[in-house]
């Protein structure tokens, strides 16, 4: 199973948010750490992934090999790609 790293304003941000999509990202992020390969959606043209919890995506780096998931952006799914090229390396992280 897989450790998710979430920066505290992300976890700040995601608590902030009505309790049923809060729920539902949770539980998304839950699954993603027991089954990365089934959940994980590759971005094309990035070394990033998303999960995809209706409305709302988050965007995460793998380390396939230290078995970690971090947590780099989430938002609505009209605005959460805009920041893709400002997003670190996971090699940075």
């Amino acid at each position: 199973m897989a450790e998710i790293r979430i920066p505290k304003s992300l976890r700040d941000e995601i608590e902030e948010i009505q309790p049923d999509i809060k729920q539902r990202v949770k539980s998304k992020l839950q699954d993603a750490a027991k089954e990365p390969e089934h959940y994980l959606e590759p971005l094309t043209g990035y070394n990033y992934y998303k999960i995809r919890s209706g409305d709302y995506r988050v965007i995460v780096g793998w380390n396939r090999e230290e078995e970690i998931i971090y947590v780099l952006e989430f938002g609505h799914r009209d605005g959460v790609y805009d920041s893709l090229d400002r997003l670190p390396d996971v090699e940075e992280l």
